[in-house]
């Protein structure tokens, strides 16, 4: 099972409050969103092209699910110097 999912069905053990089957699924997706992007975002350095690339989405739809996400490719950047 994913860690995601994991980590919802236990918090759902641990008595969180039990939420309608839209809004549980739509937090799922945001949370998956946000931690695939990241993680795409650190393998590349922050590079948009290649992350779009290895995710076989376009730039332009990775550039949508980040500005949704709110996550910054600047973040991801690295001065090797």
């Amino acid at each position: 099972m994913p860690d995601g999912a994991a980590s919802w069905l236990s918090a759902l053990a641990e008595n969180e409050r039990v939420v309608g089957y839209k809004e549980a699924k739509e937090e799922l997706l945001q949370k998956f969103m946000s931690q695939y992007v990241m993680r795409l975002l650190q393998d590349t350095r922050g590079n948009v092209r290649r992350a779009a690339e290895i995710s076989g989405l376009t730039r332009a739809a990775l550039q949508k699910i980040m500005r949704r996400t709110a996550i910054q490719a600047n973040s991801f950047r690295r001065d090797d110097s």
